[in-house]
């Protein structure tokens, strides 16, 4: 659990960077996804790791937020970045996305890489 005691042995270790798995962008999603009861515990958690950082001016570990992409989250990617950023994170991730179901029925979807950054 990344409590403060634990955060501080991360930061003391050298870590360089701890990646977060939130998987949703809100509870009712995550529970959804056999998780339940974490998600509020999960962002005090790592609201309270950053809290830790920034009082002693650590940088270190760098810490993102994970996203696993799936059809049922793909909706709440805007929310999930909001989400990241709103408990301090400035790193999101997103892994692949994971659409079985279109594959498998020959439909091939659609990917643009954006020119924006």
């Amino acid at each position: 659990m990344l409590n403060e005691k634990n955060g501080r042995a991360l930061i003391d270790a050298g870590l360089d960077e701890l990646r977060v798995s939130l998987d949703a962008a809100d509870a009712e999603v995550l529970s959804r996804r056999a998780r339940q009861g974490l998600f509020q515990s999960h962002l005090r958690n790592v609201r309270v790791f950053r809290a830790l950082q920034e009082r002693e001016g650590k940088d270190l570990p760098r810490v993102s937020a994970w996203l696993t992409g799936l059809k049922e989250t793909i909706a709440e990617l805007p929310a999930f970045v909001r989400v990241a950023a709103d408990i301090g994170l400035r790193r999101f991730i997103s892994s692949a996305w994971y659409f079985s179901n279109l594959i498998r029925s020959g439909s091939r979807v659609p990917i643009r890489r954006s020119t924006k950054r």
